[in-house]
């Protein structure tokens, strides 16, 4: 008669936490990468809209409220695979309504705010999925780690806000400093940003494992220091 062995037991379990911690692991990497996708998302949305309308007199926690319901739906959205297109028309009618109700605007030019940045969103994603095969890079290998995903967003970000600042040159209120030259001065910045992400995500390609969090770290302070610097000129 043979008997049982708890050997094969121990091992079988041993596997299972190992997957299932890195299952655990893998969706908090991805919910942070959607996190920091949406947050710099609205950072250069509220860049834009400040940009050209100057603020209502309201309450500070009118902002603040405003734009965290505005992130949390357009985060619940991002983790639906099947609503890219309802997320496009909420970014777009969240603008419409954040323009109206917290700055001087009228119903024409909120629309027109909203209908832009959209329009642009979409055009860059585009655009870098071609710069992203330029430097040979499979976007769908990359999006499915969860560093190199993060990486990504944060680079495809870079390119939005770069766009932002371009149409802003041409639409920005009196007051705001983000001029051609301005852009021309930043310009080797985003270029080097933006090369650098996609070198990251090369990387990765090539070495078939996920980056290191350093990497993420990186990329994290070039986005946070190009919308620094762009905030503070809109303040000068």
């Amino acid at each position: 008669m043979m008997v049982p062995s708890f050997q094969s037991a121990d091992i079988g379990t041993e596997i299972f936490v190992t997957l299932s911690s890195d299952s655990l692991e893998g969706d908090s990497m991805y919910i942070l990468s959607e996190i920091i996708g949406v947050i710099s998302e609205v950072i250069i949305i509220f860049l834009f809209i400040q940009g050209v309308f100057s603020k209502k007199t309201l309450s500070p926690l009118a902002f603040i409220f405003s734009y965290f319901f505005y992130s949390a739906g357009l985060l619940s959205l991002s983790f639906i695979i099947s609503a890219a297109i309802l997320r496009i028309l909420f970014c777009g009618v969240g603008i419409v309504l954040l323009v109206l109700f917290l700055y001087h605007s009228n119903l024409v030019q909120a629309v027109f705010m909203g209908i832009v940045f959209c329009a642009v969103y979409m055009m860059i994603d585009v655009f870098v999925m071609l710069l992203a095969s330029l430097f040979s890079i499979d976007s769908g290998v990359i999006m499915s780690h969860s560093v190199s995903r993060s990486i990504y967003i944060i680079t495809t970000h870079i390119l939005l806000l770069v766009a932002v600042l371009i149409i802003l040159c041409f639409v920005r209120n009196k007051s705001n400093a983000v001029t051609f030259p301005f852009v021309f001065i930043l310009s080797p910045g985003y270029v080097i940003s933006i090369t650098l992400g996609l070198s990251f995500c090369r990387y990765l390609q090539n070495s078939g494992e996920d980056l290191p969090l350093p990497f993420l770290f990186a990329s994290l302070a070039l986005l946070y220091m190009n919308i620094v610097i762009v905030f503070y000129a809109q303040q000068a």
